[in-house]
């Protein structure tokens, strides 16, 4: 029995095994992400974050120098592995939470996110309110232009109805006028 051809497969195998080991180091140690996705996650990182000199324009949009210079050192910051929350905390730390896109969800800025909703809660409860007032009651106005603007007259009294039913009609006629 010949060893020969056993010892060359797994020598072969050993050999691929290790090639294919130094491939996945080398392209760990280049940073792991291409540089496709590393613009991709830069260009949302600076949507996310305002100009400090200029008004309402995000990083994206704006063409000062100094919005450059911090696009590139998002950049080198995503290069050495940091986060998109640590890049964040950095430049609010540096410019204050103007920097940010969105108000921060915590403290007196909260007023940001829930006073929109509260105001659409309570014009929808006074418009419901209002609604229900409106068809709860009767008004005069609405009496007269039924009638065509004539004063309303009373019924002869039936003699099939109750006493008690005519007298409480010409009460409400009455309270009418």
């Amino acid at each position: 029995m010949s060893y020969k051809p056993i010892i060359r497969t797994l020598i072969v195998s050993l050999l691929a095994l290790t090639a294919l080991t130094l491939g996945v180091a080398f392209a760990w140690a280049q940073g792991g992400a291409s540089n496709a996705d590393i613009d991709q996650r830069m260009r949302e990182i600076t949507s996310h974050l305002n100009c400090p000199l200029c008004q309402g324009q995000t990083l994206n949009e704006c063409p000062l120098q100094i919005c450059d210079e911090m696009r590139d050192l998002i950049r080198q910051k995503l290069l050495a592995g940091e986060s998109e929350a640590q890049i964040q905390a950095y430049f609010v730390e540096r410019f204050g939470d103007r920097v940010l896109n969105a108000p921060p969800t915590q403290g007196f800025a909260l007023l940001g996110w829930t006073m929109p909703i509260l105001a659409v809660l309570v014009g929808v409860g006074l418009a419901a309110w209002a609604i229900w007032s409106m068809t709860r009651r009767t008004s005069r106005p609405a009496l007269a232009s039924a009638t065509g603007g004539a004063p309303v007259s009373r019924p002869a009294a039936s003699p099939d109805l109750p006493p008690e039913y005519v007298e409480r009609l010409e009460r409400e006629l009455r309270k009418m006028e």
